[in-house]
């Protein structure tokens, strides 16, 4: 992930897609955080649990199929 961080930094779109796809939502994230985390704080309890609970497992599932894929191609 570091990698791929880096990457999108320097505007090597490609290499930051190879390194890590998840930068790509990763970097906003960090940033919006880094810039306003009460909005971002606020915005998110606003949801409700439900929603919550089910971005969260998403986002887990994502990952872990993310790791099996690569873990699979060798």
């Amino acid at each position: 992930m570091g990698r791929a961080c880096i990457a999108l930094a320097q505007g090597n779109l490609t290499d930051a897609w190879h390194y890590h796809p998840f930068a790509f939502f990763l970097v906003p994230l960090a940033l919006g955080l880094a810039c306003s985390p009460s909005r971002f704080g606020r915005a998110w309890l606003s949801l409700p649990l439900y929603l919550r609970q089910g971005l969260a497992g998403d986002v887990l599932a994502l990952v872990l199929a993310l790791w099996g894929y690569r873990l699979l191609q060798g």
